[in-house]
């Protein structure tokens, strides 16, 4: 039988609230060791940040 998702997820993942710095944010992906972030807002998942996010929507683009 193959392997399940609870086999390759992270038990415990850090989320992002959507007030954090993308510095903040990929700083924090670094220190977990993480290509995404769940982004929550008052307890509900309201988004998902990526690295690519960050490369092609910030660092592409020039933005701090």
């Amino acid at each position: 039988m193959g392997k399940k998702v609870r086999d390759a997820m992270t038990v415990e993942p850090r989320s992002a609230e959507p007030g954090l710095s993308l510095a903040e944010a990929a700083q924090l992906m670094k220190s977990e060791d993480v290509g995404s972030l769940p982004v929550v807002d008052d307890g509900h998942l309201v988004a998902v940040l990526t690295d690519r996010d960050i490369v092609v929507r910030a660092v592409a683009e020039g933005v701090d």
